[in-house]
């Protein structure tokens, strides 16, 4: 999980091979929030209002970033399942 902010108590991070839409996860002490990167509209979750503003605060200065990042994940989890998959269906010559 790539972590890509750290500010105010709140840990803003990235799964790779994480589900549509492309989205962030941010949390502060026992609540998690899943913030959408184009509108940082909520996907799912909960923060206290004042740092869910940090975070919408935070993504909109840094929505290009994040997104461009979000992309090379997803493409990095690509090539390596199409990886594993040509692995597994290699015969073996033992």
């Amino acid at each position: 999980m790539p972590r890509l902010a750290t500010f105010d108590g709140i840990v803003v991070a990235m799964y790779a091979a994480d589900h549509a839409p492309p989205h962030v996860h941010a949390s502060y002490g026992e609540h998690e929030v899943l913030v959408v990167i184009a509108t940082s509209d909520v996907l799912t979750g909960f923060l206290p209002s004042t740092k869910l503003a940090l975070v919408r605060e935070w993504l909109e200065k840094n929505r290009s970033d994040v997104l461009s990042k979000w992309n090379e994940l997803q493409a990095a989890v690509r090539e390596l399942m199409i990886k594993v998959k040509d692995v597994q269906t290699q015969p073996d010559h033992r």
